[in-house]
Protein backbone atom coordinates (compact mmCIF):
# COMPACT_ATOMS: atom_id res chain seq x y z
CA UNK A 1 0.00 0.00 0.00
CA UNK A 2 1.65 3.18 -1.17
CA UNK A 3 1.68 6.12 1.21
CA UNK A 4 2.50 9.45 -0.30
CA UNK A 5 2.97 12.67 1.64
CA UNK A 6 4.35 16.08 0.77
CA UNK A 7 5.01 14.89 -2.76
CA UNK A 8 7.42 12.12 -1.67
CA UNK A 9 6.39 8.45 -1.24
CA UNK A 10 6.85 7.05 2.24
CA UNK A 11 8.76 3.72 2.35
CA UNK A 12 6.50 0.68 2.81
CA UNK A 13 7.52 -2.07 5.27
CA UNK A 14 8.90 -5.25 3.75
CA UNK A 15 5.77 -7.26 4.50
CA UNK A 16 3.67 -4.75 2.53
CA UNK A 17 1.73 -3.60 5.57
CA UNK A 18 1.54 -0.17 7.15
CA UNK A 19 0.08 1.03 10.43
CA UNK A 20 -1.86 4.18 9.80
CA UNK A 21 -2.19 6.84 12.46
CA UNK A 22 -5.61 7.70 13.74
CA UNK A 23 -5.58 10.95 11.78
CA UNK A 24 -4.60 9.11 8.57
CA UNK A 25 -7.39 6.58 9.05
CA UNK A 26 -9.90 9.36 9.68
CA UNK A 27 -8.78 11.21 6.54
CA UNK A 28 -9.09 8.06 4.41
CA UNK A 29 -12.54 7.22 5.77
CA UNK A 30 -13.71 10.79 5.26
CA UNK A 31 -12.52 10.64 1.64
CA UNK A 32 -14.17 7.25 1.13
CA UNK A 33 -17.52 8.60 2.36
CA UNK A 34 -17.11 11.65 0.14
CA UNK A 35 -16.62 9.40 -2.88
CA UNK A 36 -19.49 7.08 -1.93
CA UNK A 37 -21.85 10.05 -1.71
CA UNK A 38 -21.03 11.00 -5.31
CA UNK A 39 -23.47 9.99 -8.04
CA UNK A 40 -20.85 7.60 -9.47
CA UNK A 41 -21.35 5.38 -6.40
CA UNK A 42 -24.42 6.36 -4.40
CA UNK A 43 -27.00 4.89 -6.79
CA UNK A 44 -25.40 1.45 -6.88
CA UNK A 45 -25.97 -1.44 -4.49
CA UNK A 46 -23.01 -3.46 -5.74
CA UNK A 47 -20.03 -1.11 -6.00
CA UNK A 48 -20.01 0.61 -2.54
CA UNK A 49 -19.74 -2.64 -0.48
CA UNK A 50 -16.65 -3.79 -2.38
CA UNK A 51 -15.11 -0.32 -2.22
CA UNK A 52 -15.69 -0.13 1.56
CA UNK A 53 -14.30 -3.62 2.15
CA UNK A 54 -11.00 -3.10 0.32
CA UNK A 55 -10.48 0.31 1.95
CA UNK A 56 -11.17 -0.98 5.46
CA UNK A 57 -8.97 -4.03 4.86
CA UNK A 58 -6.08 -1.76 3.89
CA UNK A 59 -6.61 0.46 6.93
CA UNK A 60 -6.64 -2.55 9.27
CA UNK A 61 -3.08 -3.51 8.32
CA UNK A 62 -3.93 -6.69 6.43
CA UNK A 63 -0.68 -8.48 5.57
CA UNK A 64 -2.19 -11.01 3.15
CA UNK A 65 -3.46 -9.72 -0.20
CA UNK A 66 -7.19 -10.07 -0.68
CA UNK A 67 -8.27 -12.93 -2.93
CA UNK A 68 -11.20 -13.00 -5.33
CA UNK A 69 -12.89 -15.90 -3.56
CA UNK A 70 -12.67 -14.21 -0.14
CA UNK A 71 -14.31 -11.08 -1.56
CA UNK A 72 -17.00 -13.15 -3.23
CA UNK A 73 -17.84 -14.82 0.07
CA UNK A 74 -17.56 -11.86 2.45
CA UNK A 75 -18.88 -9.07 0.21
CA UNK A 76 -21.35 -10.79 -2.11
CA UNK A 77 -22.46 -13.73 0.07
CA UNK A 78 -21.27 -16.48 -2.26
CA UNK A 79 -20.68 -20.02 -1.02
CA UNK A 80 -17.04 -20.78 -0.05
CA UNK A 81 -16.64 -23.26 -2.92
CA UNK A 82 -18.33 -21.18 -5.62
CA UNK A 83 -16.82 -21.23 -9.14
CA UNK A 84 -15.14 -17.87 -9.76
CA UNK A 85 -14.95 -18.56 -13.49
CA UNK A 86 -18.69 -19.09 -13.83
CA UNK A 87 -19.49 -16.22 -11.47
CA UNK A 88 -16.98 -13.39 -12.08
CA UNK A 89 -18.90 -10.86 -9.97
CA UNK A 90 -15.78 -9.79 -8.04
CA UNK A 91 -13.68 -9.14 -11.17
CA UNK A 92 -16.52 -7.32 -12.91
CA UNK A 93 -17.39 -5.17 -9.88
CA UNK A 94 -13.74 -4.32 -9.19
CA UNK A 95 -13.35 -3.20 -12.80
CA UNK A 96 -16.39 -0.95 -12.48
CA UNK A 97 -15.09 0.45 -9.18
CA UNK A 98 -11.73 1.26 -10.79
CA UNK A 99 -13.51 3.00 -13.66
CA UNK A 100 -15.62 5.10 -11.30
CA UNK A 101 -12.60 6.03 -9.20
CA UNK A 102 -10.85 7.25 -12.35
CA UNK A 103 -13.93 9.22 -13.41
CA UNK A 104 -14.21 10.78 -9.94
CA UNK A 105 -10.62 12.02 -9.84
CA UNK A 106 -10.80 13.15 -13.47
CA UNK A 107 -13.19 15.91 -12.39
CA UNK A 108 -11.20 19.11 -11.71
CA UNK A 109 -12.84 19.75 -8.32
CA UNK A 110 -11.49 16.43 -6.95
CA UNK A 111 -7.95 16.44 -8.29
CA UNK A 112 -6.40 17.90 -5.12
CA UNK A 113 -8.09 15.45 -2.75
CA UNK A 114 -6.62 12.45 -0.95
CA UNK A 115 -6.52 9.68 -3.56
CA UNK A 116 -7.85 6.17 -2.99
CA UNK A 117 -6.76 3.77 -5.73
CA UNK A 118 -7.47 0.12 -6.54
CA UNK A 119 -4.64 -0.92 -8.89
CA UNK A 120 -5.46 -3.14 -11.83
CA UNK A 121 -4.91 -6.82 -11.05
CA UNK A 122 -5.04 -6.26 -7.30
CA UNK A 123 -7.68 -5.96 -4.61
CA UNK A 124 -5.38 -4.07 -2.21
CA UNK A 125 -6.29 -0.40 -1.89
CA UNK A 126 -3.61 2.29 -2.06
CA UNK A 127 -3.81 5.74 -0.51
CA UNK A 128 -2.03 8.84 -1.75
CA UNK A 129 -2.10 11.69 0.70
CA UNK A 130 -1.93 15.20 -0.78
CA UNK A 131 1.05 17.40 -0.08
CA UNK A 132 0.64 19.47 3.07
CA UNK A 133 -0.60 22.96 2.37
CA UNK A 134 1.39 25.80 4.01
CA UNK A 135 -0.42 27.36 6.92
CA UNK A 136 -1.86 30.77 6.06
CA UNK A 137 0.01 33.75 7.41
CA UNK A 138 -1.73 35.38 10.35
CA UNK A 139 -3.62 38.47 9.41
CA UNK A 140 -3.66 41.39 11.73
CA UNK A 141 -7.16 42.04 13.01
CA UNK A 142 -8.83 44.97 11.39
CA UNK A 143 -11.05 47.17 13.44
CA UNK A 144 -14.66 47.08 12.33
CA UNK A 145 -15.60 50.24 10.49
CA UNK A 146 -17.88 52.60 12.31
CA UNK A 147 -21.30 52.58 10.74
CA UNK A 148 -22.08 55.97 9.22
CA UNK A 149 -24.89 57.89 10.77
CA UNK A 150 -28.20 58.08 8.95
CA UNK A 151 -27.73 61.78 8.50
CA UNK A 152 -24.74 61.20 6.16
CA UNK A 153 -26.76 59.10 3.64
CA UNK A 154 -30.07 60.71 2.78
CA UNK A 155 -33.05 58.41 2.20
CA UNK A 156 -33.21 59.35 -1.49
CA UNK A 157 -29.55 58.39 -1.94
CA UNK A 158 -30.09 55.02 -0.24
CA UNK A 159 -33.00 54.23 -2.59
CA UNK A 160 -30.89 55.30 -5.56
CA UNK A 161 -27.94 53.12 -4.53
CA UNK A 162 -30.26 50.19 -3.83
CA UNK A 163 -31.77 50.54 -7.29
CA UNK A 164 -28.32 50.46 -8.90
CA UNK A 165 -27.43 47.26 -7.00
CA UNK A 166 -30.68 45.57 -8.09
CA UNK A 167 -30.18 46.57 -11.72
CA UNK A 168 -26.60 45.28 -11.65
CA UNK A 169 -27.74 41.94 -10.20
CA UNK A 170 -30.48 41.64 -12.85
CA UNK A 171 -27.99 42.42 -15.61
CA UNK A 172 -25.60 39.75 -14.30
CA UNK A 173 -28.38 37.13 -14.28
CA UNK A 174 -29.44 38.03 -17.82
CA UNK A 175 -25.87 37.87 -19.08
CA UNK A 176 -25.50 34.42 -17.53
CA UNK A 177 -28.82 32.98 -18.67
CA UNK A 178 -28.96 34.83 -22.04
CA UNK A 179 -32.76 34.69 -22.31
CA UNK A 180 -32.62 36.23 -25.79
CA UNK A 181 -30.85 33.08 -27.01
CA UNK A 182 -33.61 30.45 -26.96
CA UNK A 183 -32.50 26.84 -26.86
CA UNK A 184 -33.36 24.61 -29.77
CA UNK A 185 -36.16 22.06 -29.45
CA UNK A 186 -33.56 19.29 -29.76
CA UNK A 187 -31.57 20.66 -26.81
CA UNK A 188 -34.78 20.93 -24.78
CA UNK A 189 -35.71 17.33 -25.60
CA UNK A 190 -32.33 16.05 -24.37
CA UNK A 191 -31.76 18.64 -21.62
CA UNK A 192 -32.13 16.16 -18.68
CA UNK A 193 -29.51 13.94 -20.34
CA UNK A 194 -27.12 16.76 -21.28
CA UNK A 195 -27.35 18.27 -17.78
CA UNK A 196 -26.24 15.03 -16.08
CA UNK A 197 -22.56 14.42 -15.37
CA UNK A 198 -23.08 10.65 -15.31
CA UNK A 199 -22.38 8.40 -18.30
CA UNK A 200 -25.38 7.55 -20.48
CA UNK A 201 -26.23 3.85 -20.76
CA UNK A 202 -27.45 2.83 -24.22
CA UNK A 203 -29.24 -0.52 -24.31
CA UNK A 204 -29.72 -2.49 -27.55
CA UNK A 205 -31.39 -5.74 -28.41
CA UNK A 206 -28.84 -8.58 -28.72
CA UNK A 207 -27.77 -9.74 -32.20
CA UNK A 208 -30.10 -12.39 -33.61
CA UNK A 209 -30.52 -14.70 -36.60
CA UNK A 210 -32.05 -12.74 -39.47
CA UNK A 211 -34.62 -14.35 -41.76
CA UNK A 212 -36.05 -13.01 -45.00
CA UNK A 213 -39.50 -13.22 -43.42
CA UNK A 214 -38.44 -11.33 -40.31
CA UNK A 215 -39.61 -7.92 -39.34
CA UNK A 216 -37.28 -5.14 -40.51
CA UNK A 217 -35.73 -4.77 -37.04
CA UNK A 218 -34.29 -8.30 -37.31
CA UNK A 219 -36.44 -10.05 -34.73
CA UNK A 220 -36.75 -13.76 -35.45
CA UNK A 221 -40.12 -14.29 -33.82
CA UNK A 222 -42.05 -13.40 -36.99
CA UNK A 223 -39.84 -15.21 -39.49
CA UNK A 224 -39.10 -18.72 -40.58
CA UNK A 225 -35.71 -19.99 -39.48
CA UNK A 226 -36.00 -22.81 -42.02
CA UNK A 227 -36.20 -20.42 -44.96
CA UNK A 228 -33.99 -21.27 -47.93
CA UNK A 229 -33.25 -17.60 -48.43
CA UNK A 230 -29.53 -16.87 -47.99
CA UNK A 231 -30.33 -14.07 -45.54
CA UNK A 232 -31.63 -16.66 -43.07
CA UNK A 233 -28.10 -17.98 -42.67
CA UNK A 234 -26.64 -14.66 -41.40
CA UNK A 235 -25.95 -14.81 -37.68
CA UNK A 236 -25.11 -12.04 -35.23
CA UNK A 237 -26.85 -9.23 -37.08
CA UNK A 238 -28.13 -6.12 -35.31
CA UNK A 239 -31.35 -4.75 -36.79
CA UNK A 240 -30.80 -2.04 -39.40
CA UNK A 241 -33.13 0.39 -37.65
CA UNK A 242 -31.42 -0.21 -34.30
CA UNK A 243 -27.94 0.20 -35.77
CA UNK A 244 -28.71 3.49 -37.53
CA UNK A 245 -30.45 4.83 -34.44
CA UNK A 246 -27.45 3.86 -32.31
CA UNK A 247 -25.16 5.77 -34.69
CA UNK A 248 -27.41 8.84 -34.54
CA UNK A 249 -27.61 8.82 -30.72
CA UNK A 250 -23.88 8.30 -30.15
CA UNK A 251 -23.09 11.02 -32.69
CA UNK A 252 -25.35 13.44 -30.82
CA UNK A 253 -23.80 12.56 -27.44
CA UNK A 254 -20.28 12.95 -28.82
CA UNK A 255 -21.17 16.36 -30.24
CA UNK A 256 -22.33 17.41 -26.77
CA UNK A 257 -19.26 15.94 -25.05
CA UNK A 258 -21.27 13.41 -23.05
CA UNK A 259 -19.83 10.10 -21.84
CA UNK A 260 -21.76 6.99 -22.83
CA UNK A 261 -21.56 3.21 -22.86
CA UNK A 262 -23.70 0.66 -24.65
CA UNK A 263 -24.43 -3.02 -24.39
CA UNK A 264 -27.17 -5.45 -25.29
CA UNK A 265 -30.00 -6.12 -22.87
CA UNK A 266 -28.51 -9.37 -21.55
CA UNK A 267 -25.42 -7.56 -20.18
CA UNK A 268 -27.21 -4.63 -18.54
CA UNK A 269 -28.92 -4.99 -15.17
CA UNK A 270 -31.00 -2.65 -13.04
CA UNK A 271 -28.01 -1.72 -10.88
CA UNK A 272 -26.09 -0.56 -13.95
CA UNK A 273 -29.09 1.46 -15.12
CA UNK A 274 -29.09 3.38 -11.84
CA UNK A 275 -25.71 4.92 -12.66
CA UNK A 276 -26.98 7.51 -15.14
CA UNK A 277 -29.55 8.34 -17.84
CA UNK A 278 -30.68 5.38 -19.95
CA UNK A 279 -31.46 5.24 -23.69
CA UNK A 280 -33.35 2.14 -24.87
CA UNK A 281 -33.27 1.38 -28.59
CA UNK A 282 -35.79 -1.06 -30.06
CA UNK A 283 -39.31 -2.15 -29.29
CA UNK A 284 -40.41 -5.78 -29.15
CA UNK A 285 -36.82 -6.96 -29.50
CA UNK A 286 -35.64 -5.02 -26.40
CA UNK A 287 -36.88 -6.58 -23.16
CA UNK A 288 -35.95 -3.48 -21.13
CA UNK A 289 -38.18 -1.31 -23.33
CA UNK A 290 -41.10 -3.64 -22.69
CA UNK A 291 -40.43 -3.82 -18.93
CA UNK A 292 -39.96 -0.12 -18.24
CA UNK A 293 -42.76 1.22 -20.45
CA UNK A 294 -45.50 -1.34 -19.83
CA UNK A 295 -47.28 0.92 -17.30
CA UNK A 296 -47.27 4.05 -19.45
CA UNK A 297 -50.15 5.30 -21.56
CA UNK A 298 -48.85 4.14 -24.95
CA UNK A 299 -47.47 0.59 -24.98
CA UNK A 300 -46.41 -1.96 -27.60
CA UNK A 301 -48.68 -4.98 -27.95
CA UNK A 302 -48.32 -8.20 -29.96
CA UNK A 303 -51.26 -10.47 -30.69
CA UNK A 304 -49.85 -13.82 -31.75
CA UNK A 305 -53.15 -15.29 -32.94
CA UNK A 306 -53.59 -12.64 -35.63
CA UNK A 307 -49.89 -11.82 -36.15
CA UNK A 308 -50.69 -8.19 -35.38
CA UNK A 309 -48.57 -5.68 -33.52
CA UNK A 310 -49.84 -2.30 -32.46
CA UNK A 311 -49.41 0.61 -30.08
CA UNK A 312 -52.22 0.51 -27.54
CA UNK A 313 -53.61 3.66 -25.96
CA UNK A 314 -54.45 2.56 -22.41
CA UNK A 315 -57.00 5.37 -22.20
CA UNK A 316 -58.74 3.97 -25.26
CA UNK A 317 -57.71 0.27 -25.35
CA UNK A 318 -60.09 -0.65 -28.20
CA UNK A 319 -58.30 1.63 -30.60
CA UNK A 320 -56.29 -0.21 -33.28
CA UNK A 321 -55.27 2.67 -35.58
CA UNK A 322 -51.55 2.24 -35.04
CA UNK A 323 -51.09 -1.39 -36.03
CA UNK A 324 -49.01 -3.55 -38.36
CA UNK A 325 -50.28 -6.93 -39.58
CA UNK A 326 -47.72 -9.52 -40.69
CA UNK A 327 -48.33 -11.53 -43.85
CA UNK A 328 -46.05 -14.22 -45.31
CA UNK A 329 -43.59 -11.75 -46.77
CA UNK A 330 -43.66 -9.12 -44.03
CA UNK A 331 -45.99 -6.24 -43.08
CA UNK A 332 -49.01 -6.05 -45.35
CA UNK A 333 -49.44 -2.29 -45.30
CA UNK A 334 -47.28 0.72 -46.03
CA UNK A 335 -47.40 2.29 -42.57
CA UNK A 336 -45.26 1.77 -39.51
CA UNK A 337 -45.54 3.34 -36.08
CA UNK A 338 -43.28 4.15 -33.15
CA UNK A 339 -43.59 5.45 -29.62
CA UNK A 340 -40.95 7.66 -28.03
CA UNK A 341 -41.07 7.78 -24.22
CA UNK A 342 -39.04 10.17 -22.06
CA UNK A 343 -39.72 9.76 -18.36
CA UNK A 344 -38.15 9.43 -14.92
CA UNK A 345 -38.43 5.77 -14.04
CA UNK A 346 -39.13 4.80 -10.39
CA UNK A 347 -37.31 1.48 -10.86
CA UNK A 348 -33.99 3.12 -11.70
CA UNK A 349 -34.47 6.62 -10.29
CA UNK A 350 -33.09 7.85 -13.61
CA UNK A 351 -34.30 9.45 -16.80
CA UNK A 352 -35.19 6.91 -19.49
CA UNK A 353 -35.53 7.63 -23.19
CA UNK A 354 -37.13 4.70 -25.06
CA UNK A 355 -37.08 4.75 -28.87
CA UNK A 356 -39.33 1.92 -30.00
CA UNK A 357 -40.85 1.16 -33.39
CA UNK A 358 -43.31 -1.63 -34.13
CA UNK A 359 -40.77 -2.73 -36.74
CA UNK A 360 -37.23 -1.62 -37.40
CA UNK A 361 -38.56 1.00 -39.85
CA UNK A 362 -40.50 2.60 -37.00
CA UNK A 363 -37.39 2.59 -34.79
CA UNK A 364 -35.44 4.15 -37.67
CA UNK A 365 -38.03 6.94 -37.99
CA UNK A 366 -38.07 7.54 -34.22
CA UNK A 367 -34.26 7.69 -34.14
CA UNK A 368 -34.37 10.33 -36.84
CA UNK A 369 -37.00 12.29 -34.92
CA UNK A 370 -35.00 12.50 -31.66
CA UNK A 371 -31.79 13.64 -33.41
CA UNK A 372 -33.15 16.18 -35.92
CA UNK A 373 -34.05 19.64 -34.62
CA UNK A 374 -36.44 20.27 -37.53
CA UNK A 375 -38.53 17.30 -36.40
CA UNK A 376 -38.41 18.02 -32.67
CA UNK A 377 -39.63 21.56 -33.44
CA UNK A 378 -42.93 19.92 -34.39
CA UNK A 379 -43.12 18.54 -30.85
CA UNK A 380 -42.26 21.89 -29.26
CA UNK A 381 -44.98 23.64 -31.27
CA UNK A 382 -47.70 21.46 -29.72
CA UNK A 383 -46.20 20.90 -26.26
CA UNK A 384 -47.23 22.69 -23.05
CA UNK A 385 -45.03 25.25 -21.33
CA UNK A 386 -41.86 23.90 -19.73
CA UNK A 387 -42.39 20.59 -21.51
CA UNK A 388 -38.66 19.82 -21.30
CA UNK A 389 -39.08 19.37 -17.53
CA UNK A 390 -42.00 16.93 -17.84
CA UNK A 391 -42.46 13.28 -18.72
CA UNK A 392 -43.97 12.65 -22.14
CA UNK A 393 -44.72 10.13 -24.87
CA UNK A 394 -44.99 10.69 -28.61
CA UNK A 395 -46.63 8.36 -31.12
CA UNK A 396 -45.19 8.64 -34.63
CA UNK A 397 -46.38 7.34 -37.98
CA UNK A 398 -44.22 6.88 -41.07
CA UNK A 399 -44.73 5.56 -44.58
CA UNK A 400 -42.64 2.56 -45.64
CA UNK A 401 -41.23 3.30 -49.07
CA UNK A 402 -38.99 0.65 -50.66
CA UNK A 403 -37.95 -0.66 -47.27
CA UNK A 404 -37.12 2.73 -45.78
CA UNK A 405 -38.96 5.35 -43.74
CA UNK A 406 -40.53 8.54 -44.99
CA UNK A 407 -40.66 11.73 -42.90
CA UNK A 408 -42.12 10.77 -39.49
CA UNK A 409 -45.19 12.66 -38.31
CA UNK A 410 -46.70 13.02 -34.82
CA UNK A 411 -50.11 11.38 -34.40
CA UNK A 412 -50.45 11.60 -30.58
CA UNK A 413 -48.72 13.05 -27.52
CA UNK A 414 -49.11 12.73 -23.77
CA UNK A 415 -47.44 14.92 -21.11
CA UNK A 416 -47.53 14.42 -17.36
Amino acid sequence: MLIEKHGEPTPVPANGSHRYTNSEQAAVREQMLRMLSHSLFRNSKRYPPLFRFVVESALQDQTDPLKERLLGVQVFGREPDYDTNLDPIVRYTAGEVRKRIAQYYHLPEHQGELRIELPSGSYVAEFHFPAAMPAPEPVAPVAAPVAPSRARVPLRSRWFLGGIVCLAALAAVMLWQKPWQSRSALDRFWSPVFSSNDPVSICLAPPVLVSSFNSPDGTAQRGSLESNDASARRIGAIGYGDAITLARITGLLQAKGRLYRFSDQSHLDLADMKQGPVVLIGGFNNAWTVRLTNRLRFVLVFEKATATQWIRDNRNPNRRDWSVHWAAGGPDNGEDYAVISRFFDPNTGRLVVAIAGITGIGTLAAGEFVTDNRLTEALASRAPANWEHRNFQIVLATRIIQGSDAMPRIVATHFW
